[in-house]
């Protein structure tokens, strides 16, 4: 499986931050730079996990090492209780 994607996303979130953090010293002037990089920084983990869900932990599960399946199936459920949390959210909001 190729990871390059996965990890192209880490970077991408890793820039996002720091460029948010050059905003945030510059203060309250740059607030609406920050707002835009939160936003593409949510559209861009939604995706990554979404990635993860889909492609990347089905085929861990299917690895040869029982400790990569173990981790794997917590991170699932982890996975799983994150979407509940936000299901949940959004229906009392």
């Amino acid at each position: 499986m190729d990871m390059t994607i996965y990890t192209s996303k880490h970077d991408a979130i890793k820039e996002i931050l720091e460029e948010i953090k050059l905003f945030e010293e510059a203060g309250a002037r740059k607030a609406d730079e920050i707002a835009r990089r939160i936003g593409k920084l949510s559209v861009i983990i939604q995706m990554h996990l979404a990635g993860e869900d889909k492609y990347l932990y089905p085929y861990l599960l299917k690895s040869s090492e029982p400790k990569t399946r173990a981790i794997t199936s917590a991170y699932m459920a982890e996975s799983q209780a994150r979407e509940e949390c936000v299901r949940a959210h959004a229906a009392s909001s």
